[in-house]
Formats: C-alpha cells, structure tokens, sequence
C-alpha cells in the first residue's frame, strides 16, 4: 500500500503543496496591513462589551458619527483567534479560509475543464499569484470562501445537483461577516435571467430553466434576500454596498478604491491575464453561455473600477476560462513524470513550509517597524502623552489598537464613517491647502504625528506653535510649543 501511494505522486500534487506553501509564505511574513488593526479592536470591543458599536468613539474628529459596524462577524473571529494564540491565531485563520477556498475553487475549476488536472493546476497557481497581494488579516479574506461558494453550488444547480439549500444559511454568516455579500445576491440573479429565455445565437446559448427550476432559484432568492436581514443593521445593509461605491471621496482618495494604474508591472500582468481570458473566449469553438458574458461582464467592471476587486476577477474568471481553455488541449497528455523528481520538491517543499510556519509569537513582534511608528508609540506610552492626537491617515488603526483610548485619533481605514466631512479636510489638510492650518487648528489636536517625508510638516514646523519632542525615521511627534 506505502509503495502504491508512493508511485502516485503527481508534479500536479506537487504544485499544490507549493500553492499551500505560498499561504504560509505570504501570511507568516511581517504585518504590513494598515487596516487589520482596527479591525482587532472593534473584535476585541464586541467581546468584552458583548454589544456592537453602533457610532464611533475611537476618533475626537468624528465622535459620536453613526457607524454600520457590519464585518463584526469577521473582527470577532479574528480576535478570539488572536486571544487564543497571538499571531499565530491570525495565521491559522487565514491559511484554513484560504485552503478551503482554494479547495472549492480547485474543485469548480476541475469540473469545468473536464477533470483535466494539469490546466486545473494552472489555473490554481495564476489566481494564487493574483490573489496573494490581498491576503492579509481582513474580512475580505474571509469573503472569497463565500462567493466562491455560492458560484460552486449555481453552478453545480445548471448541471442538476441541487445544494441551493445551502445559500439562505450561508448568507446569514456573509452579510455579518464582509459587504461583498451583494454579491451573493447578484450571483443568484444573474444564474436565475440567464435560464429565462432559450438561447442559439451562434456561439452564445443560454438553456431554459424548467418551471420547477425557476421555482427552486426563486424562492432561493427571496430566502436568501430575507437572510440578509438577520444582522443588526437590518435593511440598512442592503443600501450600504452602494453607499460605499459611490463615495466620491472614498474612490478618489482611498488606494484600493481606485482603478488599476496599468504602468505598474502587477497590472500589467492583470491587463495580459485579462487579455489572454477574452482573447481565449473569442477565439474559442465552443458555445459561450449566457452566465458567463454575464459575469465575465460584471467582473470586469469590478475590477476596472477599484484594484480591490482584482482577485474576485481571478477567482470567478478561473472556472470560466478554463471551460474554453480545455478545447485547445483535447485529449490527455503524456503522464510521463519522474518521481525521484516529484518527491524530491514535495521534500522541499514540505521542509520549508514547516521551517517557515511562524512560532507562537506575540503580534508585537510580527509589527512592521519600517511601515507603523511603533518606537513613536512607544515613547508616547512611556511619557504619558496622553490627548488628541492628528495622525496619518494609514497609521489610524495602528494607533486604534496601540493607543486607545489614551488616545483618540483623527482619522482611519474606516472610510465609510469619514468620507462626509473628515476625509475630505484631511485631504485638504494634508496636500497643503490654502485653509490646511486653519483647518488642523478648527480640530485643535494636542499632539501631531506624522512620517519624516509628509509635506504637511514643513508648514507645521513654519507655522511655529508646534515643536518636535520625538523623532526616527518612520515617524515625528509634534505637541503645542509653550
């Protein structure tokens, strides 16, 4: 039996301990997030208070401001795990939601290209390469298992295995867990119009749904329409996607609001990617179904729209692609493969994920310091300089988690709470302005902390009424002179 399970390993097999190393890799390294540790607090706030915050109170600039705290679901798994085992807790979640994502990715992906393991493989390690900018200790990480799910399960209906049973009860956990959980119900609507009407059209064909097939998806959609209700901000949440796409301060300010700048080399590799997905679709002599323009169509504009949205473009595009990829390569290739070879990578592979698995470690220690001001907070702790505090936009969080309530902060990653008012002075503030002073003192903040390069110091350190009592290289604190 040991000899048999030995002759059986696959380069492919091997591609996908490398993938589940990657997970480790990416997940293991330094905390770079800006926005995770907010994210911690609000966890950490929702359990030892047993309620969730419904205005803020981390910020002196916006206190009081109405807040929909709707990933509480997913900030609440994240701190318990952070409570259990430090860092080492958020590595563990992350690397089970990714494996089993890209477990039911793997699966979808399998399907679609005829159990062709080799594209399946593929096609594995270009949406790993894609998503892997965005895996960090967030919500949205969470997210994917669930939209990847729900396509899985629409998908597996149109081939006549029915879990659309599954849906109502899983977008139960989504809308508390991340706002992508529109999707959920875009998904479904657009499997449900695709199978209204016949369709021959050349190459596109859409086939009808029976009447009790209409059934079934209907009443999955008002179920699960009805799903999306059971969370405390109740119809509230069926507004707020949109409320947050149509900011026009979110999306001009924020970074992962904004649309790819196709000059940096990532988005070039996603502009050929998505080159290569149209190009195969429209070279293909297979029929192209009415679901897939559809969210080949939607993915798109997501993506096009904000470079957050990349990876849900690889993810959904993978099954896609892969169904017309698999025409130019019928038939099975060669399975000749050395397996000296095979378990010679597999070794390595598995000698360095294990070498790699970070230690129990205590989060300080997995911090960043050439990105967030820790030695700053640090002298600001140990001297007691309690107060108002004008911050950094990307140092918000950090500051939540490391300072509160010592100290309340300006500004956040919570953009939704801002982007009214606060935002856009901060931005007024920060790129000088002509009323960027008068603006700072309307906050009057007693303190100020800023990175060396920030071009707002130089007119703090002219106007005169601040003088420096810290400074590194990641961060300068100012208080009031006198």
């Amino acid at each position: 039996m040991a000899l048999k399970l030995l002759s059986r390993l696959k380069i492919q097999y091997v591609a996908f301990a490398a993938i589940f190393l990657c997970f480790i890799l990416v997940n293991a390294d330094k905390i770079h997030d800006t926005d995770m540790w907010w994210h911690l607090e609000v966890g950490q706030y929702i359990f030892e208070n047993q309620t969730i915050p419904k205005a803020d109170f981390y910020s002196f600039s916006n206190s009081g401001h109405p807040w929909i705290a709707h990933e509480w679901g997913s900030e609440l798994i994240y701190y318990l795990s952070y409570k259990a085992w430090e860092f080492r807790g958020l590595f563990t979640v992350n690397l089970f939601f990714l494996s089993l994502t890209f477990f039911v990715l793997g699966r979808l992906v399998y399907i679609r290209a005829n159990k062709d393991l080799s594209i399946t493989t593929a096609i594995l390690i270009v949406s790993t390469f894609f998503s892997s900018f965005f895996w960090v200790f967030r919500p949205h990480l969470l997210a994917y298992l669930f939209i990847i799910g729900y396509i899985f399960v629409l998908e597996m209906y149109f081939r006549g295995k029915n879990y659309l049973w599954l849906l109502p009860p899983a977008m139960v956990l989504w809308v508390n867990m991340h706002g992508s959980f529109i999707l959920g119900i875009i998904l479904i609507c657009v499997y449900l119009f695709s199978g209204l009407f016949s369709i021959n059209a050349g190459r596109l064909v859409s086939e009808k749904w029976s009447r009790d097939q209409l059934k079934a998806l209907g009443l999955t959609l008002i179920f699960t329409l009805s799903a999306v209700l059971v969370n405390p901000n109740t119809t509230k949440m069926f507004s707020y996607p949109f409320f947050t796409m149509n900011s026009q301060a979110i999306i001009e300010n924020i970074a992962e609001w904004s649309s790819p700048d196709f000059h940096h080399p990532v988005f070039k590799a996603f502009l050929a990617y998505l080159f290569l997905v149209y190009a195969t679709l429209i070279i293909s002599k297979k029929k192209v179904k009415l679901q897939d323009i559809l969210l080949l169509g939607l993915v798109t504009y997501l993506a096009m729209f904000g470079v957050r949205n990349i990876s849900l473009f690889v993810f959904i595009t993978g099954p896609i692609w892969v169904d017309h990829l698999s025409g130019f390569f019928p038939g099975k290739r060669p399975q000749k493969q050395s397996l000296v070879i095979n378990w010679l990578v597999m070794g390595m592979v598995l000698a360095y994920g294990t070498f790699a698995f970070p230690p129990q470690a205590a989060i300080d220690e997995r911090v960043n310091k050439e990105i967030f001001p820790y030695d700053a907070v640090e002298y600001m702790r140990t001297n007691g300089l309690d107060g108002t505090l004008f911050n950094d936009y990307m140092w918000g969080g950090y500051l939540i988690w490391t300072r509160y309530p010592a100290n309340k902060i300006f500004i956040d990653g919570r953009a939704d709470i801002y982007e009214d008012r606060v935002l856009p002075e901060y931005m007024r503030i920060t790129k000088l302005r002509p009323d960027a002073y008068d603006l700072l003192l309307k906050y009057s903040p007693r303190y100020i902390m800023l990175p060396p390069g920030a071009p707002l110091n130089h007119l703090i350190k002219a106007m005169g009424d601040w003088k420096v009592i810290y400074q590194d290289n990641v961060a300068l604190v100012y208080g009031r002179s006198g």
